[in-house]
């Protein structure tokens, strides 16, 4: 299993999302693990877009946690690219109450630098779609969504759910000293 991080900026999706439907949804032009993308793997849903192009009112932030419930599709090369793009259907999971900021993430030094989701210290690409493998980045993100409250892991529920057997995560503290 596999994790991603996937941002919409589609009105459409954003406002079922907002409104609680989870109802699955298609995200297109994506262009990059074509190849690596199977079916159930785990998906970080990040609504965002521009503020001028937003018809509905929200901040770009996590929203939701769900599953890839399609292998891509669609799979084309638009007339401006020269990489294929393709088409993904994703089942709802799990839709926060309210948006998850990287701030809010900010004191999980696991989850730095995980795709525009939690506190950035290098930049993050601009794609539609990214990684979230690399440092165990997915199961750390996971597990400080639980330590946050978003997630209820009552008798470890979600952490088997998503396959994690490590419950262990850091956080940081900082000491303000006043003069």
């Amino acid at each position: 299993m596999k994790y991603y991080a996937i941002r919409t900026n589609d009105q459409v999706t954003v406002n079922n999302l907002i409104n609680g439907n989870t109802q699955n949804f298609a995200i297109d032009n994506l262009s990059w693990y074509q190849n690596e993308i199977a079916v159930g793997d785990i998906v970080f849903i990040k609504i965002s877009g521009d503020d001028a192009k937003k018809k509905y009112g929200y901040d770009n932030a996590l929203k939701a946690i769900g599953r890839i419930a399609s292998l891509p599709y669609n799979i084309h090369i638009p007339m401006d690219r020269v990489t294929n793009h393709y088409t993904i259907d994703i089942a709802v999971d799990v839709i926060f109450n309210n948006i998850i900021t990287a701030d809010n993430l900010y004191i999980y030094p696991e989850v730095l630098n995980s795709m525009s989701i939690g506190a950035s210290t290098k930049g993050m690409p601009n794609q539609a779609i990214g990684q979230l493998n690399s440092e165990n980045k997915g199961e750390y993100l996971i597990k400080a969504l639980i330590d946050l409250g978003h997630l209820d892991n009552t008798k470890n529920q979600v952490l088997r759910h998503f396959g994690i057997t490590n419950n262990s995560l850091s956080k940081c503290t900082i000491n303000t000293y006043y003069l």
